[in-house]
């Protein structure tokens, strides 16, 4: 594992050194990779009860996002030449972009690519990409296109702030969307019958069956919308740990570190990974 990570630590740090080179001057003090470096600490934003990305289990935090940043935080020790240490902070859909502006978080895991966020944040990766589906409310019965669910008289619910919520805006105009702030939100609104299916990822999808009776079935939705995803960190001047992460996402994807995470994340959740859709692509 540890030849591992520093084989990405010097890849990336290869890419880190060559963006130097064409990044405009800044203030040390501006950027957050000294930040880190002077601290010693990596602060990772965590938005709760998102299994296998992030979940708490025995009074720890667990999921594949965790690994992540914690296999990012030893390839940081290496390149830095000092113990540099993961540090959760919750954040949440609504509030992680603005979090990472101020400088309340150094770096975000999940985040799928949007132009919109693209603007107000540094995106790195992909770290994998994922289809979206509809998870389906026991009792109900729906098709595998988006046309199924675009009609008047059928519910949803998403993630606030999500590229989940876009996608549903985009194809279901007609549907009534219903938008929460938290996974945990979103199950609560199937469980009380309030909507007949969830918008989501393939992964959260079936996170959320294991876990949830009500929860009946998954649809991979037609005409696929996939959307490569990785993470975030804020535009801070210098550009120096953006560049350090892109060039430790692309390693950690090619080596297949990324995939063996997310099976591990859900098999730990006894989630079965033969059921994951043939659209699903790491």
């Amino acid at each position: 594992m540890m030849r591992r990570l520093a084989a990405m630590a010097a890849i990336a740090v290869v890419t880190f050194v060559g963006a130097l080179d064409r990044a405009a001057p800044a203030s040390a003090a501006s950027g957050t990779w000294e930040q880190i470096a002077r601290t010693g600490v990596l602060r990772v934003g965590i938005i709760p009860e998102r299994p296998p990305y992030i979940y708490k289990q025995a009074n720890a935090w667990k999921g594949f996002s965790i690994v992540m940043a914690e296999d990012l935080a030893q390839a940081l020790s290496v390149a830095m030449e000092k113990e540099i240490k993961p540090e959760w902070v919750m954040t949440s859909w609504p509030t992680v972009i603005l979090d990472l502006q101020a400088n309340k978080l150094d770096v975000f895991f999940g985040f799928a690519f949007s132009e919109e966020r693209k603007k107000a944040i540094d995106l790195f990766g992909p770290l994998y990409a994922l289809p979206e589906v509809a998870v389906n409310a026991k009792g109900t019965s729906f098709g595998s296109n988006w046309s199924d669910y675009n009609k008047p008289g059928v519910t949803v619910a998403a993630a606030m702030g999500t590229t989940d919520e876009q996608a549903a805006r985009q194809y279901l105009p007609k549907a009534t969307i219903r938008a929460m702030k938290s996974m945990g939100e979103v199950v609560l609104d199937i469980q009380s019958g309030n909507s007949q299916a969830i918008i989501t990822s393939a992964i959260v999808g079936l996170g959320a069956m294991s876990q949830n009776p009500n929860l009946a079935s998954v649809n991979v939705l037609q005409p696929l919308s996939t959307t490569p995803s990785g993470g975030g960190v804020r535009k801070d001047g210098d550009g120096k740990l953006h560049s350090f992460i892109q060039g430790f996402s692309w390693t950690y994807r090619a080596s297949g570190r990324s995939k063996q995470v997310i099976f591990e994340a859900m098999k730990e959740l006894n989630m079965d990974i033969s059921k994951l859709p043939a659209d699903v692509r790491f």
